[in-house]
């Protein structure tokens, strides 16, 4: 046989042998195609939600709650610097949170509101109404029930600025639900199933911050005179500490002794300070405004209970 005749039989075998790896077009052909995401698309806007984006704005609202989607998913640089996949709907920003994959989380509304408010009130919000206090160290507002408890019983040097605008919130200790706010020193809660002047109380957050150590199951420091003991407790009271208790608002406004005096090391400015608990505070004594009325101060619980939840910033 010829060279050129064996050359072309050769070329024959190698086109007729199939490729390793490569499918041929009928297994293409038969290849099921990838699944499809869920999606829903909308004449009205000419845009469609899918994926992740989809299955939130499904379960939480939908058309209802988020509006229709206004635009495709972008990236986008959010208010914390960071590059976040977002669509925009009619009410709403979603954003994609690929840190939080496979949790609850993944996709979380943006902070429009914080956005919006911030650029219509580079100085915090205006009052809403005659009567509110307003505060540009915090941005916040006191109105209503929650001003006049906070006028009548002290103000700001006994409870400091507002740190939040009202809202409902569960209890740490008894798991209700409450309108609340919080200031520096205190959370305010109202109780309208109560008789006025208990409208409004204070949160039990020396309860609630100081549980089960053991400082509230030590005995009582032998009492003498100028020292009040607190039978439903088992605990004393006496000195500076029992003259603020009983000029700023005594069991109504903090409750009962919870502990001895003792020495703690502030969260919020890493010092130690001679306190004691309350149900409702803590007091911490500053030797150094001695003689003045701030010789006595609450301690920042407010601040500290929402520093501990992530909340505030």
């Amino acid at each position: 046989m010829r060279p050129l005749t064996l050359r072309w039989l050769a070329l024959l075998v190698l086109c007729a042998a199939p490729v390793v790896g490569t499918p041929s077009a009928a297994a293409r052909a038969e290849a099921p195609p990838p699944p499809a995401q869920p999606a829903a698309c909308f004449a009205e806007t000419g845009k469609c939600a899918q994926g992740l984006a989809y299955a939130y704005w499904r379960e939480n609202g939908g058309l209802e709650r988020q509006g229709l989607p206004i635009t495709d998913e972008f990236d986008e640089a959010g208010a914390d610097g960071r590059t976040h996949r977002v669509q925009y709907f009619e009410r709403a920003r979603l954003e994609l949170h690929q840190e939080n994959v496979n949790t609850p989380f993944v996709v979380e509304l943006g902070l429009l509101g914080r956005e919006q408010f911030d650029a219509r009130y580079p100085q915090g919000r205006p009052p809403a109404a005659t009567g509110d206090a307003c505060f540009t160290e915090t941005s916040r507002c006191v109105s209503g029930r929650f001003l006049a408890y906070w006028q009548r019983n002290g103000g700001l040097a006994q409870f400091g600025y507002p740190l939040s605008d009202e809202f409902d919130e569960r209890g740490q200790v008894d798991d209700r639900t409450y309108r609340v706010q919080y200031f520096e020193r205190a959370r305010f809660e109202l109780h309208p199933e109560n008789p006025a002047p208990y409208l409004v109380e204070l949160a039990l957050l020396g309860t609630a911050a100081l549980g089960q150590r053991p400082e509230r199951d030590a005995p009582a420091v032998a009492c003498d005179a100028g020292c009040d003991l607190s039978a439903p407790t088992g605990h004393s009271l006496r000195g500076a500490f029992r003259r603020y208790w009983q000029g700023g608002g005594g069991l109504p406004v903090f409750g009962y002794p919870l502990t001895e005096e003792l020495q703690e090391v502030s969260l919020a400015d890493g010092k130690a300070y001679t306190v004691q608990y309350f149900e409702r505070a803590r007091f911490e004594l500053h030797p150094e405004y001695a003689g003045t009325p701030y010789e006595v101060l609450l301690g920042p619980m407010g601040l500290e209970t929402l520093n501990t939840g992530g909340w505030y910033r």
